[in-house]
């Protein structure tokens, strides 16, 4: 399952342009000299050109498996130069249940996007000032989940942030996402 949550939080993360699942593999010299492979669970190219390589793992199992001191040994021998720029070991704090249903809810609220119901979402949360629950804006309309779908994404895009991380639900608290300063 918590190749399948990864799955979902990396779909979303912005500036991720390309991902693919069990790739790559590398081949390493292990600790005694001998020829050992991995193959990593995901690759991300991100926007800017940055390579990544991500080993996903029970945090209970990354030191008893091997998979920190092999993500260590093809670190130092270098064999990921040609393919990734970067490497990660994610495990269930980087990656909870609550994060993955939120990633979840994106991906839907992209495959059902109304533009005009994003963008009337929009003009009425504009005028916002501090954290109100996710649930209030959906209150009096005919119909709630068409708003509870552009208020996903708008959270996508940033216009809306939780006060907390995890599973957003409709009491948790959410702002509309201060405006960048320029300098």
């Amino acid at each position: 399952m918590l190749e399948a949550n990864t799955a979902a939080a990396i779909e979303v993360v912005p500036g991720a342009v390309e991902i693919r699942e069990q790739w790559p593999t590398v081949t390493y010299r292990g600790d005694g000299g001998g020829q050992q492979s991995h193959i990593f669970d995901f690759w991300v190219r991100m926007a800017t050109g940055l390579r990544v390589a991500i080993a996903v793992k029970p945090a209970s199992k990354v030191e008893t498996s091997g998979l920190a001191r092999t993500i260590e040994l093809i670190r130092e021998q270098g064999v990921l130069r040609p393919l990734a720029d970067a490497t990660r070991v994610l495990t269930e704090a980087e990656v909870s249940r609550g994060v993955a249903r939120n990633a979840r809810r994106i991906l839907r609220a992209r495959r059902m996007r109304n533009e005009a119901e994003v963008e009337a979402a929009r003009r009425d949360l504009a005028g916002r000032r501090g954290w109100f629950r996710f649930a209030d804006p959906l209150r009096g309309l005919p119909v709630e989940a068409h708003r509870r779908t552009a208020l996903w994404n708008l959270i996508d895009e940033g216009f809306l942030v939780a006060r907390e991380d995890g599973d957003i639900v409709d009491r948790s608290l959410v702002r509309v996402a201060p405006l960048p300063t320029t300098a």
